[in-house]
């Protein structure tokens, strides 16, 4: 019976490695809109979106910026920073251990990103971020 108890802790500890990165991964979705539907979206120096929203699914790990363009108006960057979640943290101390440190430290799972959480986003079975960017369409 202790052999049992003993191999049933271990299993249980071998699956709860990095919580973080099990329970919400290391991507996430994030997602930009204008008020305006002829502004442009680019990411990377890609063009995202082009009527105004954009999805792009992202690396927790790092920080993102997006370049919001308008025809006749100045460019608008917007920025996702990254925020680490201590709750993750402590509990990948108290229950996944050195292993699950190390995993989600690496993936950035630990992280949140600044801006609207959004449960679920539309063709994913993800949440994400959003941020929105305010800008009149042009009247002629």
């Amino acid at each position: 019976m202790k052999r049992f108890f003993a191999l049933f802790w271990l299993c249980c500890l071998l699956l709860m490695q990095s919580c973080a990165a099990i329970l919400q991964g290391s991507r996430t979705n994030l997602i930009v809109s204008s008020s305006n539907p002829n502004a442009k979206i680019t990411y990377k120096n890609e063009v995202v979106g082009e009527k105004g929203t954009a999805t792009v699914l992202v690396r927790r790990a790092e920080d993102h910026q997006f370049v919001v363009t308008v025809p006749g108006e100045e460019p608008k960057t917007v920025n996702f920073t990254r925020k680490v979640q201590g709750g993750w943290i402590a509990a990948d101390i108290f229950l996944a251990g050195l292993v699950g440190i190390i995993v989600d430290a690496a993936t950035g799972a630990w992280h949140r990103f600044d801006g609207e959480k959004v449960a679920f986003v539309k063709g994913s079975s993800k949440g994400g971020y959003k941020k929105t960017v305010d800008s009149a369409p042009k009247s002629n």
